[in-house]
């Protein structure tokens, strides 16, 4: 991409709207038509919404402080906007990165299931704790099973899997 040609005229024109200096004056002054001038000044970012103030504006992502390259524009690059857009992303409830969609919890099936591992491993800790006594004591997994409620597959994963201390993952 070309560099501007009188960029450096406009941004002098640009710091004469900031002094407070009147379109009519810089118009006269650089020997320019007053629509240029105003069409300068909306490219250097300087926005008139109702009236003779003038406001300038910038990037609204955060940190940045260039100005937007045009009024009606709320990012100054494409860049900014994406940026911008990430901001608000929710984090994943097991991890901390970013979930790519808006209504999902997690940002991956593997994090959901070490979420899921880990609720219910504290959820059903005194549950798995007198299955395992039960179990030690000589009572049979279909028994337990009847007492719990649950089945009896479920008690033998709990007898045979060991305690969650003894795990390394």
């Amino acid at each position: 991409m070309a560099k501007r040609r009188y960029a450096a005229r406009d941004a002098e024109i640009s710091r004469a709207i900031s002094s407070g200096q009147s379109i009519p004056s810089i118009a006269e002054d650089y020997g320019l038509s007053r629509s240029t001038v105003y069409g300068i000044a909306r490219r250097e970012g300087w926005t008139w919404p109702r009236g003779p103030a003038q406001i300038p504006r910038f990037c609204d992502l955060p940190g940045c402080t260039n100005k937007i390259p045009r009024s009606t524009n709320r990012y100054c690059s494409h860049t900014c906007f994406v940026a911008s857009r990430r901001l608000h992303l929710q984090e994943c409830a097991n991890c901390t990165r970013p979930v790519n969609r808006g209504s999902a919890k997690f940002c991956s099936r593997s994090c959901y299931h070490a979420f899921s591992r880990r609720y219910w491993a504290v959820a059903n800790g005194d549950r798995n704790g007198r299955i395992a006594r039960d179990a030690a004591s000589g009572t049979p997994h279909s028994r337990i099973a009847s007492c719990h409620g649950i089945h009896p597959r479920t008690v033998s994963n709990i007898v045979v899997r060991p305690a969650p201390d003894d795990e390394h993952s």
